[in-house]
């Protein structure tokens, strides 16, 4: 399977779909006008499209990715696509933190977790944790999802 990049480009006749023209050191050659890359490929004989942003080098590190994920899927080889959600969601993740301070810790203890949660959770700073399967034994939880995201 192959994917390749096409522009959807803003014409005098509205928006169109052209190719992509690239220099001979394989990167992207700019154009002026307003665009749009997207990977266009076949998936079990259908004609497959996806928007992948405004910057070339995005567009082609997208369309190296969808390239390993499609041959990988070609062969069998289970992979993970990192634009798919994955992990256990933020308010999981926190709320079964904050039961194991809760537990475990003083109330002022819990108090100013809930809070640091309630910022976290506003901010948007984390949408998935991955790191729950990394649970020691003995403990319900260890808040190793929030050490790897820097926020303990």
């Amino acid at each position: 399977m192959q994917v390749t990049i096409i522009k959807k480009v803003k014409t005098d006749k509205g928006w169109k779909f052209e190719p992509v023209e690239f220099h001979g050191n394989g990167k992207i050659r700019p154009d002026p006008r307003p665009h749009t890359f997207y990977l266009d490929w076949y998936e079990d004989g259908k004609r497959k499209r996806e928007a992948v942003g405004k910057f070339a080098p995005q567009a082609v590190a997208r369309r190296d990715r969808k390239q390993h994920l499609l041959t990988s899927a070609a062969l069998g080889i289970k992979a993970i696509d990192p634009d798919q959600p994955n992990g256990t969601p933020l308010k999981d993740a926190t709320d079964a933190y904050l039961d194991d301070i809760r537990l475990t810790k003083k109330p002022k203890t819990y108090g100013g977790g809930s809070n640091l949660m309630d910022y976290i959770a506003l901010e948007d700073k984390l949408q998935r944790c991955d790191n729950l399967s990394t649970v020691p034994e003995g403990s319900r939880y260890s808040g190793d999802c929030l050490h790897t995201a820097g926020m303990k």
